[in-house]
């Protein structure tokens, strides 16, 4: 190369420029030059300078970087042979003649060898392999620096804090210090949203304790004055029927004797012992329509009831304005229901119902023996049971005794529970209820209560085939029909059996009907507080003769006091007449008076509320992520951008990337510079 100075350009590192860096193309990228030609650099015009770099950078933003491995002098050019991502790209020939020079854009024949897949002269068919694996690694390698800048240019522009403070910074510690701050602070982010999303699908409760006027509770059950059931503790009334029950446990001593002489008595066989010597056992012995006549009839022990307003002065009777009813109780056989409707109670507003109960104790009887009769029977007073009217009358658990010769005043307080249905609760929300009251074949809400006991009464019908005297509700009014478990069936034996099934069928369903009967998300309750006094003081059982006895049919049981009152009209001897009430005991014995007060027209509403609301877990990520990160709501919107741009970036690219060449000129010679 005496007359034409050739220089191999080795290794060139090619990367994107602006044009702002033309002017130092050649003292950092060309640095390979020889001094032949750096000698004469300054004779290449700028012009032309400025076309080479160009070309450069079109290549290199296509296919990377090129690496000149070979370079040998063909004719009047110089053939460079590359590797890298080239793709056997175009060939860069600088040919420098002493007094001219030219410089070729040129593709040569080995180039066009390689893309036929026919290898050059002097290379294998390993070589061309390796090749196109170059190419498809730089392929990747252009690919993930153009989803890098994609990211980059988004990063730059994004509203999170600190982002593009980290792009921005000229200083490696700031830039460090950027870094591990959001990172950091992201991370705090992440494990407070963390507990967020724990709490909220914990579904963690909280209960709310408020009050609420009667009809501002928000409640779909009809708020009203509760249901009272009375019952006199005296189940039997009347000679006759005394002695049959005196007679019945006589006979039933002798048999449940004679049962354990003759077999191994059990703790089973105790405990239905004892519930054949109760009243209700008695009860189921007659049947529900002989038992009628046994009890005594409302008419006689409900002598008075007056319901009184909140406007003073205004009271009704009860019979005008409330529905009041027999109901046959197994346990009392006769009791009194008194139940004021919704329509009633929003018209009239009922604050007290005030009742004389006549108790009519005198027994006609001698009990022998020491343990033929349960307390049941032994007792003397009347229970009262309130209720809501959704819930069934419990006068086991749920009543409240009255002694002979008191005032009784029970204060009534309405509270309603409000539950929450799944996932915060299990309770049911306005279930079809096709339950009926046992004892009046009337249809009632659905309560826990009442399904559990139907539930249990389903159990015994299938097992035993009979009907518990226990029982307060049933799905199937046709179970009712059914004869008593303790009824009066041929052999004592068949009643012991049937009976004792009957108790361990609902010990059998007890925690099985407690799991499938939800609680209901609305149950309105009545908590009482009660006082009483010493009644009618002896000064006024004069005036009670006159106002509830005489003329009635048990008047002739208390002539006494009737001869006391015309002796003292007569004499206007009050000492005497006051010494001989004070002797008189019927009276105090037999009666009993009930104020049932409802103490304040408003209801306690205890509600279960969701502890963290969708509204309170969208704000508490929002509020945590904006403190932490900054990270808000147009975030969102930035990241559909994001995502649009990297969809334009790799579907609709500027410059669409292939496997050809960029288009070859016509000539091998692309032009000329004076050097």
């Amino acid at each position: 190369m005496t007359s034409h100075q050739v220089v191999c350009l080795q290794s060139i590192f090619l990367r994107p420029l602006r044009h702002s860096q033309i002017e130092d193309i050649w003292a950092s990228s060309m640095t390979a030059i020889s001094a032949n030609v750096i000698n004469g650099h300054n004779a290449m015009t700028r012009k032309r300078t400025t076309e080479l770099v160009d070309d450069y950078q079109n290549h290199v933003t296509r296919y990377g970087y090129c690496s000149i491995v070979d370079c040998r002098k063909i004719g009047q050019h110089l053939e460079l042979s590359v590797k890298g991502c080239c793709n056997y790209a175009e060939l860069y020939v600088a040919m420098l003649p002493e007094n001219r020079g030219n410089a070729v854009f040129s593709m040569d024949e080995y180039v066009r060898k390689a893309r036929s897949g026919i290898p050059p002269e002097g290379h294998t068919q390993n070589d061309l392999r390796s090749n196109n694996l170059a190419r498809e690694r730089n392929k990747m390698a252009m690919w993930w620096q153009g989803f890098a800048e994609v990211t980059r240019n988004c990063l730059l522009l994004s509203t999170i804090k600190g982002v593009n403070r980290y792009f921005k910074t000229e200083y490696t510690f700031l830039k460090v210090w950027w870094l591990v701050s959001i990172w950091l602070l992201f991370a705090l982010a992440v494990v407070q949203v963390r507990e967020a999303f724990r709490e909220y699908y914990s579904h963690d409760t909280t209960i709310k304790l408020r009050t609420s006027g009667l009809g501002d509770t928000g409640a779909m059950l009809p708020i009203t004055f509760p249901t009272s059931t009375l019952c006199n503790m005296k189940p039997v009334h009347g000679t006759k029927q005394e002695e049959e029950l005196v007679d019945y446990f006589v006979q039933l001593n002798k048999n449940i004797s004679d049962m354990i002489n003759q077999s191994k008595d059990t703790i089973s066989d105790t405990y239905t012992f004892s519930e054949l010597t109760k009243a209700s056992a008695f009860f189921q012995f007659l049947g529900t329509e002989k038992a009628k006549k046994y009890g005594q009839p409302h008419e006689n022990f409900l002598i008075d009831c007056v319901v009184t307003t909140d406007v003073p002065g205004l009271s009704y009777k009860c019979a005008d304005v409330a529905i009041v009813s027999t109901v046959q109780i197994a346990t009392y056989f006769s009791c009194v229901h008194i139940r004021i409707t919704r329509e009633v109670f929003e018209a009239i507003r009922p604050r007290k119902i005030s009742a004389i109960l006549h108790l009519n104790d005198d027994d006609s009887f001698i009990v022998p023996g020491t343990k033929v009769l349960e307390s049941d029977v032994q007792e003397s007073g009347a229970i009262v049971t309130l209720s809501s009217q959704s819930q069934i009358p419990d006068d086991t658990y749920e009543s409240i005794r009255i002694q002979p010769g008191t005032n009784n005043v029970i204060n009534m307080a309405l509270s309603l529970r409000m539950r929450l249905e799944n996932p915060y609760g299990d309770c049911i929300r306005d279930p079809a209820s096709n339950m009926s009251f046992a004892y009046t074949s009337s249809v009632i809400p659905y309560t826990k209560q009442s399904c559990e006991e139907a539930c249990r009464q389903n159990e015994i019908t299938r097992a035993c085939r009979c009907f518990s005297a226990a029982t307060r509700a049933v799905f199937d009014q046709n179970q009712t029909q059914d004869m008593f478990c303790g009824g009066a069936y041929s052999t004592f034996d068949e009643r012991f059996k049937t009976l004792r099934c009957s108790i361990e069928a609902t010990k059998a369903v007890e925690r099985k009907c407690s799991s499938v009967c939800p609680w209901e998300c609305e149950e309105l309750l009545v908590d009482t507080s009660i006082s009483s006094s010493i009644w009618p003081r002896d000064a006024q059982q004069v005036s009670f003769y006159n106002a509830y006895i005489e003329g009635k049919s048990f008047a002739g049981r208390y002539d006494a006091y009737r001869d006391i009152r015309n002796e003292y009209l007569n004499t206007r001897n009050a000492s005497a007449a006051l010494h001989k009430l004070r002797k008189e005991t019927a009276i105090p014995r037999t009666f009993a008076k009930v104020e049932l007060t409802l103490s304040k027209l408003e209801v306690s509403v205890i509600s279960d509320e969701i502890k963290m609301s969708e509204l309170d877990f969208v704000t508490t990520l929002a509020s945590l992520m904006n403190m932490y990160s900054g990270i808000t709501l147009i975030v969102v919107v930035e990241c559909f951008d994001y995502i649009f741009s990297l969809i334009l970036y790799f579907f609709f690219p500027k410059n669409v990337v292939d496997d050809k060449p960029p288009r070859q000129p016509t000539s091998q010679v692309v032009t000329s510079i004076d050097l």
